[in-house]
């Protein structure tokens, strides 16, 4: 299934029950993505969106630089100035309650990183035994990793625009149109219905797209 095909069944289900709405496929693409959030966010936490594993894709490979602490996150954490961040900003990935959906490990799959938030890591570095494992977290859509000084990780997620994870593979980018959509097959039918709901019950006025061609090669 494309972002092509999901678009056309949304359209298909609003000009059931509303033949006068016009929409650009940039309106209706952004109505679906909200509505994917909101019920992937949720389905997270039953554990069984993590079964669809072929809808994870991977950066095989995420290279990360110095930085100072003060320059990733306003936060003071005990004996730590320097931590490790992404050259690049991630692809946005959808959420759970816990955080963004996303595993993060070392090239060689060696060493598994656990996602918590700058305050979270505060706590975890206040322990008394710390243990051994290893930590990260987005800030800002960059990938942080303190007390580490590893400089290249895969990241593998459920990431909302496959085609911005293709580009950072080195991959010819193709449009979003022609992508493959990333709401897991279990969930595309509640999907594609409350969007379809959300956008007919709009009583107003929808707004003309002030550049409809802004983003031409990628939802027109």
């Amino acid at each position: 299934m494309t972002v092509r095909e999901d678009i056309a069944q949304v359209r298909k289900g609003v000009n059931s029950v509303n033949l006068d709405v016009r929409l650009t496929n940039k309106f209706i693409y952004n109505k679906i993505q909200d509505v994917a959030k909101l019920i992937i966010k949720r389905e997270a936490e039953t554990r069984k969106l993590y079964k669809s594993t072929e809808l994870f894709t991977t950066l095989s490979c995420v290279n990360l630089i110095k930085d100072e602490l003060k320059n990733c996150s306003n936060i003071y954490i005990p004996n730590c100035t320097q931590v490790m961040r992404s050259e690049f900003k991630l692809p946005k990935a959808y959420l759970s309650n816990t955080g963004s959906i996303l595993n993060v490990y070392s090239v060689d799959r060696s060493v598994q990183f656990f996602q918590t938030t700058p305050s979270g890591f505060v706590n975890i570095s206040k322990r008394e035994f710390k243990g051994k494992q290893k930590y990260f977290w987005i800030e800002n859509d960059y990938l942080i990793i303190p007390d580490s000084y590893i400089t290249q990780v895969g990241v593998t997620g459920l990431f909302i625009d496959n085609t911005i994870v293709d580009v950072l593979n080195g991959i010819e980018c193709s449009s979003i149109l022609e992508s493959n959509s990333t709401i897991p097959d279990g969930l595309r039918y509640d999907v594609i219905r409350t969007a379809i709901s959300e956008i007919a019950g709009i009583t107003r006025r929808i707004p003309e797209d002030e550049s409809p061609d802004a983003n031409a090669n990628k939802l027109n």
